[in-house]
């Protein structure tokens, strides 16, 4: 089996290529794809505006609200279909994601710590409640 990751922009840029590696593929093919970037364009078209935070090791990570979560499942679920669609003519191919039902499950962390516009540490939860 092999296990492809792509992040959104790849997918915007080379779609056309990677469709085309994947279909080449003798192996079953696990494809997992980003679009963060077609997220926050759809989300803003939406008038939404998208929050992003800061770790303290510098990660900067989207903060999702359950309004941007909406667009977030809209925008994925589009491309999944995309990318099935280009992909079934020559393969067997499904789409699945965190949205349905139990298919894959996570937790969310109890804690998380950001550095807020002051550059102090804060708890996420603080730091969203108090702006």
């Amino acid at each position: 089996m092999l296990v492809v990751k792509a992040g959104g922009r790849v997918l915007q840029r080379n779609f056309d290529r990677l469709v085309e590696s994947m279909r080449k593929v003798d192996d079953k093919v696990v494809f997992v794809h980003g679009g963060g970037d077609q997220v926050t364009e759809t989300s803003k078209k939406l008038g939404i505006e998208p929050k992003f935070v800061v770790s303290p090791e510098g990660i900067r990570s989207r903060y999702t609200t359950k309004e941007e979560l909406e667009v977030f499942i809209m925008v994925m679920s589009a491309i999944s279909r995309h990318v099935v669609e280009r992909l079934s003519t020559t393969k067997k191919t499904i789409a699945i994601s965190g949205a349905d039902g139990n298919a894959v499950l996570a937790e969310r962390k109890k804690r998380i710590m950001i550095i807020d516009e002051r550059g102090k540490k804060e708890s996420l939860r603080a730091a969203i409640r108090g702006r």
